[in-house]
């Protein structure tokens, strides 16, 4: 089953920046949201929502590519960082929110990152640029 998880604006309510990310898991997605819920109550790190002065919600304010030491060390106590850099690469990022999901998940749990080929990167071309007059960047 392909599940997605997205990192950055999902909706495009705010700053309307995304990124997806696909894996293909062997459980349903709810079965997987129910995991990250009891993740999140487990540990108490967050990667949803804004709540302020929250210092175990990860990468919820705009412009917050970072985390606390809070956030980090129980990061750390679940088995998911090892003390050296955060990850910077968003691919890391999500894996990262994989694998707090899987800390909640029952055994034999498995999940694999998938990358689909774009026809514009292998063209190395714009499609279809026109069809969206007067948005701007």
């Amino acid at each position: 089953m392909l599940f997605c998880i997205t990192l950055g604006d999902w909706l495009g309510k705010g700053h309307d920046i995304k990124e997806d990310f696909l894996y293909d898991c062997n459980r349903p997605a709810a079965e997987i949201a129910a995991a990250y819920g009891m993740s999140r109550e487990k540990y108490g790190v967050r990667f949803d929502g804004f709540r302020k002065d929250d210092p175990f919600a990860v990468w919820t304010r705009y412009g917050e590519s970072g985390m606390s030491p809070e956030a980090r060390g129980a990061l750390e106590r679940a088995g998911l960082l090892d003390g050296g850099d955060e990850p910077w690469r968003m691919r890391d990022r999500a894996d990262l929110v994989m694998r707090f999901i899987a800390l909640s998940m029952p055994a034999g749990f498995t999940y694999e990152p998938v990358v689909v080929p774009s026809l514009n990167g292998l063209l190395r071309a714009d499609i279809g640029y026109g069809l969206f007059e007067g948005a701007s960047c």
